[in-house]
């Protein structure tokens, strides 16, 4: 991964792919749509969706 890309900033933007969509534009996050406290939680509920995808993909392969 590229170390320049803040990925907590962009990870919103461009989603997790099989996972989960883009949920804002980048436009979104510097309009003032949404604010650093709402890509904050969205990044914790998207860490959360990868580890259980983690944890299912343990769970099948057992």
């Amino acid at each position: 991964m590229n170390p320049a890309v803040d990925w907590e900033l962009w990870r919103p933007c461009v989603g997790i792919p099989g996972l989960c969509p883009p949920l804002c534009t980048y436009r979104d996050l510097t309009d003032g749509t949404y604010s650093l406290g709402w890509v904050k939680r969205a990044n914790l509920v998207m860490d959360e969706m990868i580890y259980a995808r983690h944890l299912a993909t343990a769970n099948n392969q057992k």
